[in-house]
């Protein structure tokens, strides 16, 4: 590529080279950097929300031992409600600004994608009540918190599974939308159609397959998730690049 932004095709069968251009519009960059930096806080706070810290709090055998792991995790748990609540703002961003984005490959898909992405949210700040609602019970205990308990966090456990339909549905649109914008290589749009499908077909597996969660369909299905880390780090780190072949007018 020659300095100012001009690449220099191959030689035609006449001879002579065609210049070409790198067309990348800076309000379009800053609306990749705005999205990816949405995305990347969704990424962030959600992985800490909804992966990492359930594993030190909703363990156990029995009722008792579970409500024991809240009550010594008391904070982590208060945490976790700020964490997600701010995941579920994040998100909201993201859809908005990848709308932004994405539109002009094609309204109705965009559009789609923003809904279903959004329609996720309301239940998501519904679902963190449950959370409180562990909260109360663990600081103020009576006889029956327990098990008071126990029915809180089996609320909340299937409000992240129903939750799984907007975020596995949305991902398929912004697959196409990324394969077809030329945005980002194309490796992303396509892993997160499948991570689209992946959460779809995880959602009916616990419903319809007796002890689906020991099977490795699972592990297998959440694999392709990763693009959403790839994508979010790509707009952040490099927005746009959109690579535009123009023939430079003459003269």
């Amino acid at each position: 590529m020659k300095p100012g932004g001009v690449i220099t095709a191959p030689h035609t069968h006449h001879g002579a080279r065609k210049p070409l251009h790198w067309s990348t519009s800076p309000e379009r960059q800053t609306d990749a950097r705005i999205a990816g930096l949405f995305y990347a806080l969704v990424v962030v706070t959600g992985v800490f929300s909804l992966g990492i810290a359930p594993a030190t709090l909703f363990v156990g055998e029995t009722d008792a031992a579970r409500h024991a792991a809240l009550a010594a995790n008391l904070p982590l748990l208060k945490s976790v409600i700020l964490v997600e609540l701010a995941c579920y703002v994040a998100f909201t961003g993201t859809a908005v600004a990848l709308h932004r984005l994405l539109s002009p490959t094609g309204g109705l898909a965009a559009a789609l994608m923003a809904a279903l992405a959004l329609i996720s949210v309301p239940f998501g700040f519904a679902n963190v009540a449950h959370l409180m609602e562990i909260v109360r019970l663990v600081e103020a205990p009576t006889a029956t918190s327990v098990a008071d308990v126990a029915a809180a966090s089996a609320r909340y456990r299937a409000g992240i599974l129903m939750q799984s339909i907007p975020w596995g549905l949305w991902l398929i649109p912004l697959g196409w939308l990324t394969i077809r914008s030329g945005l980002l290589p194309k490796l992303i749009g396509v892993l997160l159609i499948l991570a689209g499908l992946g959460y779809v077909i995880h959602f009916s597996g616990r419903i319809l397959v007796p002890d689906w969660r020991e099977t490795i369909w699972p592990q297998i299905l959440s694999a392709p998730r990763f693009g959403e880390i790839l994508m979010a780090g790509w707009l952040l780190i490099f927005g746009a690049r959109d690579l535009v072949l123009r023939r430079r007018p003459a003269g």
